[in-house]
């Protein structure tokens, strides 16, 4: 029996300054070393000519987007996806791959997935969702978070949670996160077809989150193979020295710009009030110890603490209303 042919594209979505173009050379480079067979590039409102730079690379290989100004994370994903679902010479059978302008994928991605797809023959309709070493700090030897972990929760703190019942334990080699980033998803097209973007007006963070549910509402199960693997090519803005620091102590240290956090925490009370509430009593009362523990122990007596957290409860506010949206204010 001849073994089926996977052909796959990709999508990269690339944003900001010169400084980037290094590292998303190299995030283009890996995608088509490992068999991809076109990259839908997204120039998410970068300062310089991204089409002219790559072009001298990646001449014929190549497909752009072009925005004059960053529209968000949703935007530009939203845009790789739709230039790959609309694309004719792109069959149904063929898979998609999303990533940042920051991430490198495996040189050996096909001949991992083929292996484990010998291994196992229902996984074709599956979203995939890559491991990214060193990031993914969510991740646990035995089990996965599930719903449970982050019912009635705001950016993941609840008092509430039971450590018994909000992780589950794998009964196979397989992760089943609950949550999974943009950056990594790897579906067919037809599947990918048949999911529901995102429409709320996010700009950054949590509309990944929203894609997940999406995913699980449409009957298709998340997945993770530690062999299909992105290595990091940077170092996120919690990140320091390749370990996680608290958002809540950089918002209020005041040493980096409040607008990530304010994003994060404004788009999480929105997602949670309207997908993950199960008891509105321990919602708002999560909401009221995470805003009051954060400022007690991170905030208290630093200057310019109290007017961080009014824009920290004003940002709670807005995101319990519906009110999304670029903030110009909140600079990233």
């Amino acid at each position: 029996m001849t073994e089926k042919i996977i052909s796959f594209a990709t999508v990269v979505v690339t944003y900001g300054d010169y400084s980037r173009l290094s590292g998303l050379k190299k995030t283009v480079a890996a995608a088509l070393n490992a068999g991809s067979i076109k990259v839908y590039l997204v120039d998410n409102g970068c300062d310089y000519d991204v089409e002219a730079e790559l072009n001298r690379l990646f001449s014929n290989s190549v497909i752009y987007r072009h925005y004059e100004e960053n529209q968000g994370s949703l935007v530009g994903f939203e845009s790789g996806i739709r230039l790959a679902l609309n694309d004719s010479s792109l069959q149904k059978q063929d898979y998609i791959l999303i990533l940042d302008d920051d991430v490198i994928l495996d040189d050996d991605f096909l001949k991992h997935y083929r292996n484990m797809r010998r291994s196992k023959n229902d996984l074709e309709d599956c979203v995939w969702s890559l491991y990214r070493v060193g990031r993914d700090h969510s991740v646990d030897a035995n089990s996965d978070r599930n719903q449970n972990f982050y019912a009635n929760s705001i950016a993941g703190f609840s008092v509430f949670k039971k450590t018994s019942n909000a992780y589950t334990t794998r009964s196979d080699e397989f992760g089943r996160p609950f949550f999974i980033p943009w950056a990594g998803t790897f579906a067919k097209k037809a599947v990918l077809a048949k999911i529901k973007l995102p429409e709320a007006q996010y700009f950054v963070y949590e509309d990944d989150a929203e894609f997940s549910l999406n995913v699980q509402d449409a009957g298709f199960e998340l997945l993770r193979n530690y062999n299909l693997k992105l290595t990091e090519n940077s170092q996120s803005w919690f990140e320091k020295e390749g370990k996680q620091q608290s958002g809540y102590e950089l918002f209020y240290s005041v040493t980096t710009n409040p607008g990530r956090f304010l994003y994060k925490v404004r788009n999480s009370a929105y997602l949670s009030k309207k997908r993950l509430v199960t008891n509105k009593l321990a919602f708002f009362t999560n909401v009221c110890i995470f805003l009051t523990a954060g400022y007690l122990r991170y905030g208290i007596f630093r200057r310019g603490s109290l007017s961080r957290l009014k824009m920290l409860c004003r940002a709670v506010v807005d995101g319990l209303n519906g009110n999304l949206g670029e903030k110009p204010a909140w600079k990233l």
